[in-house]
Formats: structure tokens, C-alpha cells, sequence
């Protein structure tokens, strides 16, 4: 982001209403959880890929071979 999109978003924040902001901040909140979520299936889907490959888990994790 430029500074003028940071300072932008700033100013929307601020003009937010009580209720506006913690409704936004529920949302956002929200969206960052369920992105993580998919991180985690994503990173437990690849370990069990490698573990069914006979791999060690542990050499996964450090990236060793």
C-alpha cells in the first residue's frame, strides 16, 4: 500500500461509528480465522501426503531430506 491508501483506510476507520467498527472488525476478524483454517488443512494435508510417502514427520517440519 502507498501512503495515501494507508492514509485512506485510516480515515475510513476513523469515521467508522461505534457500531460500524466493531461490526468491520468482526468481519475482518472472521476472514483472517477461516484463511488460517485453510492454512492449517493445507499444511496437514501435505504432511500426511508426505508421512503416507514413508517420510518422518520431524524431517518435514525442519525441512530435511
Amino acid at each position: 500500500m502507498t501512503e495515501q491508501e494507508r492514509l485512506r483506510a485510516f480515515q475510513k476507520v476513523e469515521s467508522m461509528s461505534n457500531e460500524k467498527f466493531w461490526d468491520w472488525m468482526n468481519f475482518i476478524h472472521s476472514r483472517t480465522y477461516a484463511k488460517a483454517a485453510q492454512h492449517y488443512e493445507e499444511a496437514m494435508a501435505i504432511v500426511l501426503q508426505f508421512e503416507s510417502a514413508g517420510l518422518d514427520r520431524e524431517r518435514i517440519i525442519i525441512g530435511q531430506q
